[in-house]
């Protein structure tokens, strides 16, 4: 990532996770995370990660983001991309996503799934 700007960062907890069955084998995770946004972005932020994991250590994600900002204003986001485990009980996740004002951005980040967080950072 360090051909890319870096225009924030993010940290979440996780709230709630949902499982399912995938068809032939694997998870489907539903997680609702809440946090904050530092850096060119300032504020709350809510979001739901949906990803998939034939073998519970790498596959792919969407999710949406709801983003309150310390302005006043708030942006939405949505976007997805691959998950791939980094070490125990680790996911890294990176994608692409755009802004409800038209701003496309990349993700960078790693959920500890013992600790149920989820920090990273957003790119230009």
């Amino acid at each position: 990532m360090s051909d890319k700007k870096e225009i924030a960062k993010f940290t979440a907890k996780s709230t709630s996770i949902a499982l399912s069955e995938l068809p032939g084998g694997g998870l489907n995770f539903q997680i609702n995370l809440e946090g904050t946004v530092s850096g060119g972005f300032e504020g709350a932020i809510l979001m739901t990660i949906q990803a998939s994991s034939a073998d519970l250590k790498n596959g792919s994600y969407t999710h949406v983001v709801g983003g309150y900002l310390s302005d006043g204003s708030s942006v939405s986001v949505s976007g997805g991309g691959t998950l791939q485990s980094v070490g125990t009980h680790k996911w890294r996740l990176r994608g692409s996503d755009i802004t409800s004002d038209g701003l496309a951005v990349v993700t960078d980040g790693e959920m500890d799934l013992a600790t149920r967080t989820y920090n990273g950072t957003i790119y230009e």
